[in-house]
């Protein structure tokens, strides 16, 4: 992973600033995980996280997103997935195993 360190760090707002571009840039973090305050919409997340790629020079720079469903949901400027609840995920898999499955494959990184 080129010399990153074994952190995860957060930003401030829907932008880099300056300050956090040398920050990523001088400590190299693992990865950064976004929160509601820096999406606002399908655009600026983009530049965003291209944003962030470019202070490493990575295309696959672990960006990720603390992303919950149901009422706990840092995407719902750009998707609604308060169906996806724990509790939804866990009738399902007890009521039907199949259904449950294909939305896991559907919905996992394996399925994007």
């Amino acid at each position: 992973m080129k010399n990153r360190k074994a952190f995860i760090t957060g930003i401030s707002s829907a932008y880099l600033k300056k300050n956090e571009i040398d920050f990523l840039k001088s400590k190299k973090p693992w990865g950064v995980i976004l929160f509601s305050r820096n999406i606002i919409n399908f655009d600026q997340t983009k530049i965003l996280t291209n944003q962030i790629r470019s202070c490493f020079h990575d295309d696959k720079y672990p960006i990720l997103i603390d992303e919950e469903g149901g009422r706990v949901s840092r995407l719902k400027k750009i998707i609604d997935t308060s169906n996806f609840s724990s509790k939804f995920f866990g009738d399902l898999f007890l009521k039907n195993k199949k259904k449950f499955f294909c939305h896991y494959k559907f919905y996992s990184l394996k399925g994007w």
